[in-house]
């Protein structure tokens, strides 16, 4: 199975268009949140709340690939895949981590409702979002370890105009576009995963 987890304020719907046609596809969205301050703890919902096992394929974008790298502390994954993501939380944008105390002060609630008056779909997910579960990510972002360079390999697809994380060094794809590379390049995305054989 191939499993792809959102963004931070995102929903399983952000994979659209060409990601539907992978075979064997589970497009989870986060699950109700509980009181989780910590990338494992979701790691290990969205576990449970689905099943993943040894073998399975994770494909994470942003917030998704941190929770991805703690799913592969729990399962053997086939394929880890970052979509924009981080192995560690220095990888994140410098002015992101500067500012990320500030999360606990800042009115999401608000921002999370004027998000949906914005255009598009990621404005929709957004605004529709815990507001609760997006703070304390943010805070769970700069307290996370990072991936386990014991397990599987990831392989990184990364826009090269990304302003929240960096293009780093080591990545395997390198696409013309931002953070938001999984929705605005979808049919790129699938057609080298396919090529690469890490989806059919």
């Amino acid at each position: 199975m191939v499993y792809l987890l959102p963004g931070m304020g995102g929903t399983g719907e952000m994979y659209a268009g060409p990601w539907r046609d992978i075979p064997g596809a589970v497009f989870v969205d986060w699950p109700e949140y509980r009181g989780e301050k910590e990338i494992q703890e979701v790691a290990a919902r969205v576990v449970e709340e689905h099943g993943i096992r040894d073998g399975d394929t994770v494909i994470g974008t942003s917030l998704g690939g941190m929770v991805a790298c703690g799913i592969s502390r729990i399962a053997r994954l086939r394929r880890l895949v970052l979509v924009g993501g981080v192995r560690h939380p220095d990888e994140v944008s410098g002015l992101l981590r500067l500012f990320h105390p500030l999360a606990g002060l800042a009115p999401l609630e608000f921002v999370r409702r004027a998000a949906g008056k914005a255009p598009g779909e990621l404005a929709r997910m957004f605004a529709e979002a815990d507001a609760e579960f997006v703070r304390a990510m943010c805070f769970a972002v700069f307290r996370w370890r990072g991936l386990d360079l014991g397990g599987v390999r990831p392989v990184r697809i990364h826009g090269r105009r990304d302003r929240v994380v960096p293009l780093p060094k080591d990545v395997d794809l390198v696409i013309d576009g931002g953070h938001l590379i999984a929705m605005t390049h979808a049919g790129e995305f699938v057609d080298w995963l396919g090529e690469q054989g890490i989806v059919e």
